[in-house]
């Protein structure tokens, strides 16, 4: 009986590892989202960020889309209103260390859908890349640049 326990408790332990180690292994919620590190703590961003946006209301998203930036668990979600394209950006940051952040771009929303495109899978490479390129000119250059000062 107690060679039983030992076994069933053993075969519990290495089951408690495995999950332990692939959970930490995986590729997460939004595997294919692009992600930049920063050298600045989430909570200077955050403020960085509300700043820009209070400067720069044109890349506020609309209150008629109901999408506000907030806390969600461990990250930090942020919307960027694109008004040219007619799209929105799904952005979060979470902390990668006492003074690091990943800003991760994860999806882009046309205007008149209700269906969030994933980058690098449901858009196209070439329309991911555009998307890539509007974020980083438009809005990763600026916080680069106030980081670095």
């Amino acid at each position: 009986m107690k060679r039983y326990l030992i076994g069933i408790l053993l075969i519990a332990t290495v089951s408690l590892v495995l999950y332990i180690v692939a959970d930490s292994l995986s590729p997460g919620t939004f595997a294919n989202s692009v992600n930049y590190e920063l050298n600045i703590s989430i909570e200077e961003l955050v403020k960085l960020i509300e700043d820009f946006k209070t400067k720069s209301p044109g890349f506020c998203v609309n209150n008629s889309y109901n999408l506000n930036d907030h806390r969600d668990g461990y990250r930090y979600v942020v919307y960027f209103y694109f008004e040219k394209e007619g799209e929105i950006l799904y952005t979060y940051l979470k902390s990668s260390g006492k003074e690091k952040t990943t800003w991760a771009l994860v999806a882009v929303k046309k205007k008149n859908s209700n269906d969030w495109l994933d980058l690098n899978e449901e858009l196209s490479k070439k329309e991911t890349i555009i998307r890539i390129e509007e974020f980083e000119s438009s809005i990763l250059e600026f916080f680069n640049q106030k980081i670095s000062n």
